[in-house]
């Protein structure tokens, strides 16, 4: 009982303290567009708290999939494409800072910093190739099935980019980040 006390204490206290710290939550959602892979989606959520008008600090955790990495045989034999990875999943924790570069009227570019900790889970498979040995053509390329790997990585990263910000209302605003 008095565990259940000090966890609720401690709850109702650090609420009270943070709460001025926390300047906006956002739930952010969109397309990614990796290089050789199929198109896919990412889902954020962001905390963030302006240190003045021009610099902001976030902490956010963002999930994203996609499916099929690309991969292709040498032209020389006929441009032929597979995939030699599927099923990505990637959970990713970040924080960092946003410095506003400029404003005009309901527009903002800004710049942002950021260092990041993900953990990417995906399949790889080995690659089946067939080539008829008369002609020098390949008549199979796919990934052998049977050669499935289970990969799950950790990764770490520090990022920068630029972004864009256009706000219909004070609660709601379109963005675009690279």
């Amino acid at each position: 009982m008095k565990k259940l006390m000090l966890v609720v204490l401690v709850s109702i206290l650090s609420s009270n303290c943070f709460a001025q710290f926390i300047n906006s939550v956002k739930v952010k959602g969109g397309l990614i567009f990796p290089t050789n892979a199929q198109n896919g989606t990412i889902t954020a959520f962001e905390v963030t708290h302006d240190l003045n008008k021009n610099w902001t600090l976030f902490s956010a955790f963002n999930y994203s999939s996609f499916d099929k990495d690309r991969v292709s045989v040498l032209p020389y034999r006929g441009e032929v494409y597979s995939y030699s990875e599927d099923d990505h999943s990637i959970y990713s924790v970040s924080t960092g800072g946003r410095l506003l570069l400029n404003t005009i009227e309901t527009f903002e570019i800004y710049a942002d910093f950021e260092a990041s900790f993900s953990h990417a889970s995906y399949n790889k498979y080995d690659m089946y190739i067939d080539i008829d040995k008369e002609t020098n053509r390949i008549i199979a390329f796919r990934p052998n099935f049977s050669r499935k790997e289970a990969i799950n990585e950790n990764l770490y990263g520090i990022g920068f980019g630029i972004g864009f910000t256009q706000h219909i209302t004070s609660a709601y605003g379109f963005s675009l980040e690279y």
